[in-house]
């Protein structure tokens, strides 16, 4: 049985080959190989790939609530523009009643390329109120709106 030497380039080759093992080169070859511009680019070229997806998601971009209060029924459009509302939409949409969160739904999918329609019922607003609609992009960003409740 042959025992390697780890110091001797004849034991470096493969049996029958004329080139060294790839793995096999010296430290001087290897910083020749990989000098700083082309680490540079590297690293460029990883931080544009790893945040591509980002630059195509955005907050909402308004937010528009009415309130009734004969009905105590609370509307709000998200406007949320997007090109597929099944993987870019509005995922969540929070209800606050004088600072304190009173409603939260989790949406799957927007209602079209353009905004999310969301409405609810908040008995206990009374005139003087402020009722606040948070909307969550399902990428990034999200954006809160309020109104008074007028009698």
């Amino acid at each position: 049985m042959k025992k390697f030497i780890r110091s001797r380039p004849e034991n470096r080759t493969l049996k029958g080959a004329d080139k060294q093992w790839p793995l096999s080169i010296s430290l001087q070859e290897t910083a020749e190989a990989y000098s700083p511009r082309s680490f540079i680019i590297l690293l460029a070229l990883c931080f544009v790939v790893s945040f591509s997806g980002l630059a195509f998601a955005h907050p909402p971009s308004d937010i528009q609530i009415t309130y009734d209060l004969s009905t105590k029924i609370l509307k709000a459009v998200i406007r949320h523009n997007v090109s597929n509302p099944a993987n870019h939409y509005i995922a969540k949409v929070d209800v606050g009643l004088n600072g304190k969160e009173i409603i939260s739904q989790h949406i799957s999918r927007q209602d079209n390329n353009t905004d999310q329609a969301v409405s609810y019922l908040i008995p206990d607003a009374l005139p003087g109120d402020k009722i606040s609609v948070e909307g969550y992009c399902s990428i990034s960003g999200k954006l809160e709106k309020s109104i008074e409740v007028k009698s």
